[in-house]
């Protein structure tokens, strides 16, 4: 369900795309890799413009990658 909606977000309109954010980079870190992947993905496609939501994506991209495995998708 989780991953679906990760993929389903960046459909919506700016509006719901920017209250779905940062639930979506609490996301960046979950332990399912499907939802990890879908995302960052999600995030990509919304954007992030806020300083302190880019600060918040950078750390949880960093202990994201620090986490995975070689030769993940990640």
């Amino acid at each position: 369900i989780q991953e679906m909606a990760a993929k389903t977000l960046p459909q919506f309109g700016p509006d719901a795309r920017r209250y779905a954010l940062r639930p979506l980079i609490a996301k960046v870190s979950d332990t399912d890799p499907g939802v990890r992947v879908n995302a960052i993905l999600a995030v990509g496609a919304i954007g992030v413009e806020d300083k302190e939501d880019v600060k918040l994506l950078v750390k949880q991209l960093r202990g994201c990658i620090d986490r995975t495995v070689a030769g993940s998708v990640i």
